[in-house]
């Protein structure tokens, strides 16, 4: 009789919590979640081109203004943070991969920050960021810190550090074989 009434009540709270919580809290029914990409090329003393995806989860097209601004980036990212725009510009969305020109910039380091605001509807709003430089020496190219080939450096290990790995792993294989060897020798 006791084990029912409390098996009863836990029942009753269980059912009331998940009334209360809902589907608000686990952030579904609010909205189609969106997620953008930034990616900035810019050479010496050539407009800077920025390039803007954005994605939605959804069968129907994305939707909405992005605005990007250019930061120069200082020391700390603080400090790009509140530090004025040095270009900024809005632009419709409307489902496509764009490709904005923006202006020639001096030598340095900068920060591209790009924010989407869906049309009402179904989509949310996101944000991206992508950091780039532009450097005085004629030909160099650089997206978002990587190098002239346009993919970005991942950090990949040197060569020599690839081939004494591979040794490595031929002198382990080689010692392991020669051991066992020794041993089913020694065994017969």
């Amino acid at each position: 009789m006791f084990g029912r009434l409390i098996t009863c009540i836990a029942a009753g709270l269980t059912a009331v919590l998940v009334v209360a919580s809902g589907g608000a809290a686990s952030g579904y029914g609010n909205g189609v979640s969106t997620s953008c990409n930034v990616s900035v090329s810019a050479k010496a003393g050539k407009p800077i081109s920025a390039f803007i995806d954005v994605k939605g989860n959804a069968s129907s097209a994305v939707t909405g203004d992005v605005t990007i601004s250019v930061f120069r980036s200082g020391s700390a990212p603080r400090m790009a943070a509140r530090a004025a725009a040095v270009w900024t510009k809005t632009v419709h969305y409307n489902g496509t991969p764009l490709t904005i020109t923006g202006p020639a910039l001096p030598r340095g380091s900068y920060r591209a920050v790009a924010k989407f605001s869906a049309d009402p509807g179904v989509f949310l709003d996101c944000q991206c960021f992508g950091s780039f430089r532009t450097k005085s020496v004629a030909g160099e190219h650089h997206t978002n810190g990587g190098g002239g080939n346009g993919l970005p450096n991942t950090g990949g290990p040197s060569e020599w550090w690839l081939i004494a790995g591979f040794g490595l792993v031929l002198a382990g294989g080689a010692a392991t074989y020669a051991g066992r060897r020794r041993r089913t020798a020694a065994h017969a």
